[in-house]
């Protein structure tokens, strides 16, 4: 099966502060894995989190999930091909909640 993984990933340029969120994928049980996909519209991530939602009566059923937090607060971004591409991050808290620092995916009927 395939397993995705996130992870913050090093800034482009050395000597940057900027931190990315690198996401790999493996379609053979972890033999092998892709090269590092960056997700756009990321300045900072910290406090990673990947989900997908398994519930096969879910409209979102295989959509996974990562939601993680920045500067600006907390964002999330998706993918619905297995992570082969993801969203462009969007912020799902406030613009007035800054300083949060992590999140949870909750799927399914919950």
């Amino acid at each position: 099966g395939v397993i995705i993984i996130s992870y913050i990933a090093p800034p482009p340029v050395s000597g940057q502060k900027n931190f990315r969120l690198g996401v790999s994928r493996s379609t053979n049980s972890g033999a092998s894995w892709t090269p590092t996909y960056f997700v756009q519209g990321v300045d900072t991530a910290d406090k990673i989190l990947c989900a997908t939602d398994d519930i096969s009566s879910s409209p979102y059923y295989g959509r996974s999930y990562i939601v993680y937090s920045e500067k600006r607060g907390v964002f999330m971004s998706y993918t619905t091909n297995s992570g082969e591409t993801w969203s462009v991050s969007a912020r799902v808290s406030p613009p007035q909640n800054h300083g949060r620092v992590g999140a949870s995916i909750v799927t399914g009927n919950a």
